[in-house]
């Protein structure tokens, strides 16, 4: 199953709102899943074959970055904690997503933001 396809089964479409963004690596192409609900799709620009990218694809690659950055720190947070590098037996699946969510939970309660407000 590709990327895309987990995507499109994920129902991740269900929780977006028209006008949300959504963060992806280059080559990720669910542009057209996304257009659905008119959320734009946020990933750096290609090459395409061309020896550097212009002035402003190097900002908007720039932009994307800083903001991904944040995002990676997150999931490094959550991930520290250590249920999470637990072996699961296969019986406990369809409960690995709340303890994920319960970790996601307790990295916005108990710790300081990556990004000052």
């Amino acid at each position: 199953m590709s990327d895309k396809q987990i995507t499109e089964n994920s129902g991740l479409i269900d929780v977006l709102d028209e006008g949300d963004s959504v963060m992806a690596d280059r080559g990720f192409l669910i542009e057209s899943y996304l257009k659905k609900k008119n959320v734009k799709l946020n990933i750096p620009p290609f090459l395409n074959g061309k020896k550097q990218l212009s002035p402003e694809e190097e900002d908007k690659t720039r932009s994307i970055a800083s903001v991904r950055i944040h995002v990676e720190r997150v999931i490094e947070r959550v991930q520290n904690f250590r249920i999470l590098s637990s072996v699961f037996p296969n019986s406990m699946a369809s409960e690995l997503n709340k303890i994920w969510i319960i970790c996601c939970y307790l990295v916005n309660f108990t710790t300081n933001p990556i990004v000052p407000q």
